[in-house]
């Protein structure tokens, strides 16, 4: 009885050193979700660059739009993900969501398309609506187009 009490818990501690393991290794995005940057902005003035990938994201099975601040400027069209030290700022469920963005100093202003909800936090992978952006007011300021 002893002998599986002891498998038994080698087991659980397998299992949770192969989840530890994946997170640090693919980062915040699961392994099956897919990127490709369509954008590359120049960097800020603490030298970060706006990167915007077309991102299948795999659990909701949506394609959205999102927007990472890394210090590496990837080229575009690359399938590479976000770098691990990436930090996610934006997710629009449709491309024509944004229609401009740019930096006033270190924080992004972004122009939304009339008609577009917003909503603060980036928790929009599993919603429909096709004109939603949520992002994180920390960094990220949402404008109205003009």
């Amino acid at each position: 009885m002893r002998w599986i009490v002891i498998l038994m818990g080698a087991l659980a501690f397998a299992t949770a050193s192969i989840v530890i393991l994946a997170w640090t290794s693919f980062g915040t995005w699961d392994p099956l979700d897919t990127f490709e940057v369509v954008g590359v902005d120049e960097p800020s003035v603490t030298g970060k660059h706006a990167v915007t990938f077309r991102h299948h994201h795999s659990n909701s099975s949506n394609n959205v739009i999102d927007i990472w601040l890394q210090s590496e400027r990837p080229n575009l069209g690359s399938r590479e993900p976000p770098s691990r030290s990436a930090f996610l700022v934006l997710v629009a469920t449709s491309p024509t969501v944004i229609s401009s963005r740019h930096w006033h100093l270190d924080k992004r202003i972004v122009a939304v398309a009339d008609g577009a909800t917003q909503r603060k936090g980036i928790k929009c992978y599993f919603d429909e609506n096709p004109m939603l952006v949520c992002y994180e007011p920390s960094v990220v300021e949402v404008a109205r187009q003009s």
